[in-house]
């Protein structure tokens, strides 16, 4: 009787990707071994045998691949910020005070402190693992990781200067002519005043508080106060020292402070305003002196 040869195959499986089989070798004639062999493979007619049946499902049983581990966690850094006011935690991003918007060096950015946590991906942070790294960040009101409440803060903060605040003017008495060596007295309407703005869709109100003033009066020589002059006294006089048309007018400085829709928190503009008011004519005479003889 012939002897089929035994199929000694080997798989091997390389990080689940390649696969290799080696050569069949050949069997000795009337080996019992070789018959047992092919058996094990082939029925009796040659045709290869059904494999052995997999495990049913819910068994327990798993089948690994040699060489191919786990993945491991994808973890990542995550970060929360709040202004730098005594008492914000992680979770305070809308709480302003004014220090926040003083420590930075660039007008209009907010100082945040910053805390950090690593979590796997797909999970929700810990409330209690938040940790607050040292110093702050200074970040523009247009990035979109500040609340908007805070935006609107540093919005204000930014463009104070720029907007058209009430540039007053200078009220002469004696009205619009004056004496050579008169005493001329001089002040402002300029006072303080509120307006609005319409900011990320909040109404902000804006306090402009006139908090020094620099009369010109027009032949070289100005005046410096930090009180608006009152008209009803004469807290500022001018003589001035020869006849001509002269062009007066006030540089007022001022401050402000806000109050944004939904919050009775009274915040204040880093930094001032300054406005050259409207210029007024005043028209100095020589005095003339009249001789009346006896």
């Amino acid at each position: 009787m012939r002897c089929r040869p035994i199929v000694a195959a080997v798989v091997v499986i390389v990080g689940a990707i390649g696969m290799s089989v080696s050569q069949a070798a050949p069997c000795p004639e009337k080996s019992a071994a070789c018959v047992d062999a092919v058996d094990d493979v082939f029925n009796g007619i040659g045709q290869k045998a059904d494999p052995p049946s997999e495990p049913a499902a819910g068994d327990g049983a798993s089948v690994a691949l040699p060489g191919v581990a786990d993945s491991p966690p994808v973890r990542v850094t995550v970060e929360r910020l709040a202004p730098t006011c005594a008492g914000n935690t992680w979770s305070d991003s809308g709480t302003l005070c004014t220090g926040a918007l003083t420590l930075c060096a660039v007008e209009g950015e907010i100082a945040f402190w910053v805390w950090r946590q690593v979590i796997e991906v797909g999970t929700a942070p810990d409330p209690n693992a938040w940790r607050r790294v040292s110093g702050f960040r200074c970040i523009g009101p247009s990035d979109p990781v500040v609340d908007p409440r805070v935006a609107i803060a540093g919005i204000v903060q930014r463009e104070f200067s720029s907007y058209d605040i009430f540039r007053g003017s200078v009220v002469v008495d004696p009205e619009g002519e004056t004496l050579v060596g008169f005493p001329t007295r001089f002040w402002t309407d300029a006072r303080e005043y509120e307006f609005t703005r319409s900011i990320l869709g909040r109404r902000v109100v804006i306090t402009a508080r006139p908090v020094e003033f620099v009369f010109h009066f027009g032949d070289g020589q100005v005046a410096r106060r930090s009180v608006a002059p009152r008209p009803e006294t004469a807290d500022l006089v001018h003589d001035y020292a020869g006849p001509g048309s002269e062009q007066a007018y006030v540089v007022v400085t001022w401050e402000g402070s806000y109050v944004i829709e939904g919050s009775p928190q009274v915040l204040q503009v880093r930094g001032t305003a300054t406005t050259t008011g409207v210029s007024t004519r005043v028209l100095v005479r020589e005095a003339r002196s009249q001789y009346e003889g006896g």
